[in-house]
């Protein structure tokens, strides 16, 4: 399926979620991001955002070679600072549920979606052994304060 053809499958976050494995094979999606997703009407300015950031986590898991960085390209992503994922208030904030099967974590990677409040989405890509590569997303939304942005 083309890529112009899935835009305009996908008009919503119900259409988005229930397509997810069948255009972004490589990702799981945890409870906390499948919520917010879930909420999406289309017509939000972050929501194509949305779609381009998952197609580009998408995409490199599926060219993710054993032993190189996982590298999302034509996104903006950081991992999340250490005094922040250290804080005794803003570190368990990044204690999203995982998707089914996969161990829980405090996240820190995380794209950077613009406008509005600058909605951000926590990812992680795994490589379970003898399993195919996955991307975990843990959470889509809202900037989450931080030490830098209280």
């Amino acid at each position: 399926m083309l890529q112009a053809e899935v835009d305009s499958a996908i008009s919503d976050g119900e259409q988005l979620l229930a397509r997810l494995a069948e255009i972004f094979p490589h990702l799981r999606v945890g409870p906390r991001a499948r919520e917010s997703m879930l909420n999406l009407s289309g017509g939000e300015p972050v929501f194509p955002q949305l779609i381009r950031h998952l197609r580009a986590l998408n995409s490199a898991a599926d060219g993710w070679i054993t032993g190189f960085t996982f590298a999302p390209q034509g996104i903006t992503f950081s991992p999340e600072s250490d005094q922040t994922l250290s804080h005794g208030r803003f570190g368990p904030m990044r204690d999203f549920p995982a998707p089914e099967g996969f161990q829980e974590q405090r996240w820190s990677l995380h794209t950077k979606l613009t406008g509005g409040a600058g909605a951000r989405m926590y990812f992680r890509p795994v490589r379970p052994e003898g399993g195919a590569v996955a991307v975990l997303i843990g959470y889509f939304g809202s900037h989450l304060p931080c030490v830098r942005y209280p």
